[in-house]
């Protein structure tokens, strides 16, 4: 595996924050409430900060998957929009709205595991700082 380039290391997370916004829009216009697509994207924006922050203070250790990291909130996206697809295409009379609720769900398990994720990367960070403040750096 080659060594990413500078280039890439600016414009490929910037790409998957612009394919999450879209996650979030899609989530939005099949009727998810507003209030928990901005708070799900305010989080894993956050989420993102904290880890890049970490990283440019010199903490490298910080590599620990959390819950709310892309993959899942990549999966959890992909599982609500597929679910709440194929509800769509069975539609009858008792499965009308169920695909709205599917992708609330959905959402609303991004936020959930993103602030999840969000504590258990505050207490690793904390940990980290701790641990360096005391190794005299």
């Amino acid at each position: 595996m080659s060594k990413p380039t500078r280039r890439s290391l600016i414009f490929i997370p910037v790409v998957a924050r612009l394919v999450e916004v879209a996650w979030l829009y899609g989530f939005w216009r099949l009727g998810v409430p507003a209030g928990v697509v901005i708070a799900a994207g305010a989080v894993s924006l956050l989420h993102e900060y904290i880890r890049s922050r970490a990283q440019v203070a010199g903490l490298r250790e910080i590599a620990i998957p959390t819950l709310g990291e892309r993959s899942s909130r990549s999966w959890t996206a992909l599982a609500g929009y597929g679910v709440g697809g194929v509800i769509s295409l069975v539609s009858t009379s008792i499965t009308e709205g169920m695909a709205t609720g599917v992708v609330t769900i959905a959402a609303i398990a991004w936020l959930l595991l993103g602030i999840l994720g969000f504590v258990q990367l505050m207490i690793v960070v904390s940990a980290a700082l701790r641990t360096n403040g005391r190794s005299g750096e």
